[in-house]
């Protein structure tokens, strides 16, 4: 037997790894144009002769580069955090991720270069904690909230809502998000899935 925690009513699992492929799958139809990569950790240097690798403090779970057209760079990080499952002696207990987890980082984002950063996460069925995380983020971090929208007869993942707007971190770089583009294309480390639309060969 399955329990949910929360008082979750929707008999559906979102695990971590299951809406981190829908959000990169989501991002790569709706924003075909932008340079997308899934669990990007950081990156391979050569300084002279040795090969040296340089790694996030926090890996970006998703992380979007859009071009304006003013040639500048938008840096998009989405951390995510799904529902946990455990076995108890009663069966299968699957609970909402602790309150505020993922907040540490997706803030990390943001000082690692980000324009903007986004948590993603299932929405809870309880409306105070629902309503707590939302002034969490909208009160206290610059940082945005996503849910996503469970629907249809096999209750799969049909959309996304944005909860809460990000907030615009005015201390990026973008000489350094330049960089840090430019070592993405380079470098084999590029993380577990990317999407590369054909101004990024021009790097």
């Amino acid at each position: 037997m399955t329990r949910f925690a929360y008082g979750l009513s929707e008999g559906v699992v979102m695990q971590e790894s299951v809406l981190r492929h829908e959000l990169f799958d989501h991002l790569v139809n709706y924003h075909s144009s932008d340079l997308i990569v899934e669990m990007w950790k950081g990156w391979w240097i050569k300084p002279g002769d040795r090969k040296q690798q340089y790694l996030f403090f926090r890996e970006f779970d998703i992380a979007r580069f859009e071009k304006t057209q003013y040639s500048n760079l938008i840096l998009t990080g989405y951390e995510v955090k799904g529902m946990q499952k455990e076995r108890t002696k009663e069966g299968t207990k699957v609970s909402f991720p602790p309150f505020g987890a993922g907040l540490d980082q997706a803030l990390a984002l943001l000082m690692q270069g980000a324009n903007y950063s986004y948590l993603v996460t299932p929405e809870p069925s309880d409306q105070r904690i629902e309503k707590g995380l939302a002034t969490l983020c909208d009160k206290f971090t610059s940082v945005g909230l996503i849910f996503p929208i469970i629907g249809g007869e096999r209750q799969k993942i049909t959309g996304w809502r944005t909860r809460i707007d990000a907030k615009q971190n005015y201390s990026t770089d973008e000489e350094q998000k330049k960089h840090m583009l430019t070592y993405l294309m380079a470098s084999g480390q590029r993380g577990r899935r990317i999407h590369a639309p054909s101004w990024t060969k021009e790097l």
